[in-house]
C-alpha cells in the first residue's frame, strides 16, 4: 500500500524524535519526579469557592441603607479573614519526590484494592458510592507506596497509613494524577510498545 508524502514526513519525524516508543521507554525507566503540593487542597479550594461566592453577592447588596451598609462590612471582614487563612495555608507545601512503583508495591496496592472491595461489599452503600471507597483507597495506597521524603527518596514520605489517611482527598488526588501522568501507561501507550 502507497503512503501519502504526509504519512511519510509524520513517520520519518516520529523515527527522527526517537518515535512513540522511545518516549514510552522513557516513562518506563523514570526516575524520581519532584513534586510540590498542598497539604490542605481541600480547605484551599473551599476558601476560594467562598471568596467567589462574598464577591458574586457583594455587588447584589444595597449599601444605602444601614442593613446593607452592616452586610458589606461583613462580607470585607469575612474577606479579610479568608484571605489571611489562604495565605496561612499557602506556606504548607509539601515538597516530595514521587518514584514509580515496584512490583512488591503494585502487588500491595492490587491487595489494598481487593480488601477495599471485600470491605465496601458487606456496607449498605450504592454501587458508585463504593466504586469510589474502592479508587480512594487504590489512590491513597498508591500515593504512600510512591512518595518519598525530598531530603532522602529512600524513606516513605508517610510513616504510616494512619498519617496518609489524615491528608485531603484533594491533594490525595493530585499526587496520584501526577503519579499516573508521570509513570502509568495509558492504553495507547501500551499498544505501541
Amino acid at each position: 500500500m502507497e503512503q501519502s508524502g504526509q504519512e511519510k514526513e509524520d513517520f520519518l519525524a516520529k523515527v527522527r524524535d526517537g518515535g512513540e516508543n522511545a518516549r514510552v521507554m522513557g516513562k518506563l525507566n523514570k526516575g524520581p519526579v519532584e513534586v510540590a503540593v498542598n497539604e490542605d487542597q481541600a480547605e484551599l479550594d473551599m476558601l476560594e469557592l467562598d471568596e467567589l461566592t462574598i464577591k458574586a453577592n457583594a455587588g447584589a447588596v444595597d449599601e444605602s441603607t444601614d442593613a446593607g451598609k452592616q452586610l458589606g462590612q461583613q462580607a470585607q471582614d469575612a474577606l479579610k479573614k479568608i484571605v489571611a487563612r489562604r495565605e496561612e495555608l499557602e506556606k504548607k507545601v509539601m515538597r516530595a519526590y514521587l518514584m514509580p512503583l515496584q512490583y512488591r508495591d503494585s502487588r500491595i496496592v492490587q491487595t489494598a484494592i481487593a480488601e477495599a472491595l471485600l470491605s465496601v461489599e458487606g456496607m449498605n452503600f450504592d454501587q458508585d458510592t463504593r466504586i469510589i471507597m474502592v479508587l480512594q483507597e487504590k489512590k491513597m495506597m498508591t500515593v504512600y507506596l510512591a512518595l518519598r521524603r525530598f531530603d532522602n527518596y529512600g524513606k516513605r514520605y508517610y510513616s504510616t497509613l494512619e498519617d496518609i489517611a489524615r491528608v485531603s482527598d484533594r491533594t490525595i488526588d493530585k499526587l496520584y494524577e501526577t503519579y499516573v501522568r508521570e509513570f502509568e501507561l495509558t492504553a495507547e501507550e501500551r499498544k505501541n510498545l
